[in-house]
Parts: C-alpha cells; sequence; structure tokens
C-alpha cells in the first residue's frame, strides 16, 4: 500500500480521531485497572488519542454523558 493511500484509510484515520470513554463501576478497582486494560489494548491495536474517564454511580456517569458525547460507555451491570 503506498503513503497516499494510508492518508486516505478511514480505518487508519479513525483510529486517531479524538475518542472519549467512560467507565461506571462501584468498585474501586474495577475503577483502577478497566481503565488501564482499555487503555494498553486499544494502543496496542493502533488507537491514539483516548480519553478514558471513571464515574463511581450512575448518577455521576450521567452528569458526565450531558456534558460532552461519548464514544463508548463501559457500565457495571449489577451496582446499587
Amino acid at each position: 500500500m503506498s503513503q497516499l493511500d494510508n492518508q486516505f484509510n478511514p480505518m487508519e484515520r479513525s483510529l486517531s480521531f479524538p475518542t472519549r470513554i467512560l467507565v461506571v463501576d462501584d468498585e474501586e478497582t474495577a475503577l483502577m485497572v478497566i481503565p488501564e486494560a482499555l487503555a494498553d489494548g486499544l494502543e496496542d491495536l493502533g488507537w491514539s488519542n483516548l480519553t478514558i474517564e471513571t464515574a463511581e454511580s450512575g448518577e455521576a456517569a450521567l452528569e458526565k454523558a450531558n456534558s460532552e458525547n461519548l464514544d463508548l460507555l463501559v457500565a457495571d451491570v449489577i451496582m446499587p
């Protein structure tokens, strides 16, 4: 593939596009491990320009989600 082809490759462009991820969990350990694992895995796949935030509750997640657009939400399905 030529350098010109890479310039117009939509996948290459999307990997560098700003990406905002929100991780929601009520367990402190999960809020430390999940964002780090996501960042490491996505960066290994070529993603860059990642912003990974955390929230400790559904209410906090809604506040953060309403303030800016999210690209991905990772949530614990069993929270108080």
